[in-house]
C-alpha cells in the first residue's frame, strides 16, 4: 500500500470512529426521546378528569420534550462538525508527506530486532540511564548505561523481567553528574514522511524508518530530495 492509499485509509478508519461514537450518542438520544413521548402520551390517556395533570407540571414536561428534541438535533450537527474538523486536519497532513523532518522527539518501533539508537557521547557525566516508555506515556523499563557510549540498544525487556510487545517505545536519557545536577535529553528521529494519520491522541507522522513523531515535535523540515535526470 503506497502512502496516499494508507493516508486515505486512515482517514476513513478515523472518521469512521467518530461517526460511530456520534451515532452512538443519537441512538440514545433518541430512544430516550421515543420513551419520553410514551409516557408523556400514556398519561395524558390515562389522567383522572376530575383531577387533570397540574398545567404547570405539563409545561415542565413539555420542556423536557423540547430539551430532548434538541439534544438529537445538537448530535447531528456535532456529527457533521467534527467529520468535518477530522477532513479539515487530514488535508493539513498531507502536505507532509514526502518530506524530511527533523523531530526532537519519537516513538520507535520494537520488533525481533529490538531498538537501536545513537548517542552523544558525554565525557563529563559520571552515569546515565535511559528510560523507556510505551505510547501512553507510562514508563515500561530503566536501563543503566555508559555515558560514553555511542549508542544505545534496547531488546524489549521490561523492569518487571517480562518482555514488551511489538509496537512504538519512547526513549529518553538521563545524564548525571559530579555537582548532582541532571540533564534529560529526548531522543529524537529524522527521515522522510510516509504516512500522516489522526488518532485520538492527535495528529501522528509516520517517518520511512519506522519512527512515529508529532508535528509539534518537528524543529527542522526539508523538501524531498528529487533525482537528477540523466
Amino acid at each position: 500500500m503506497d502512502a496516499l492509499s494508507s493516508n486515505s485509509a486512515s482517514t476513513a478508519v478515523t472518521a469512521a470512529r467518530v461517526e460511530s461514537a456520534v451515532g452512538e450518542a443519537r441512538e440514545t438520544a433518541l430512544s430516550d426521546f421515543n420513551d419520553f413521548l410514551t409516557l408523556l402520551t400514556a398519561q395524558l390517556k390515562n389522567q383522572d378528569p376530575l383531577a387533570p395533570l397540574d398545567s404547570t407540571q405539563f409545561v415542565e414536561q413539555l420542556a423536557s420534550f423540547s430539551a430532548v428534541e434538541q439534544q438529537v438535533g445538537s448530535n447531528e450537527k456535532l456529527s457533521r462538525l467534527i467529520e468535518q474538523g477530522v477532513s479539515d486536519e487530514m488535508s493539513k497532513l498531507s502536505g507532509w508527506i514526502g518530506r524530511t523532518v527533523e523531530a526532537e522527539s519519537a516513538l520507535f518501533e520494537l520488533g525481533a530486532d529490538g531498538i537501536d539508537l545513537p548517542l552523544s557521547a558525554d565525557q563529563t557525566a559520571v552515569s546515565a540511564e535511559a528510560r523507556i516508555v510505551d505510547n501512553t506515556g507510562e514508563e515500561v523499563a530503566r536501563i543503566d548505561l555508559d555515558p560514553k557510549s555511542d549508542s544505545f540498544e534496547w531488546s524489549g525487556e521490561l523492569t518487571n523481567g517480562g518482555q514488551a510487545p511489538d509496537g512504538h517505545y519512547g526513549v529518553s536519557f538521563v545524564y548525571s553528574y559530579k555537582d548532582e545536577t541532571t540533564r534529560i535529553v529526548d531522543s529524537g528521529a529524522s527521515g522522510a514522511v510516509i504516512e500522516a494519520r489522526v488518532d485520538d491522541d492527535g495528529p501522528m507522522l509516520f517517518l520511512q524508518s519506522g519512527a512515529l513523531v508529532r508535528p509539534s515535535d518537528v524543529n527542522a523540515l526539508r523538501v524531498a530530495t528529487v533525482p537528477e535526470e540523466a
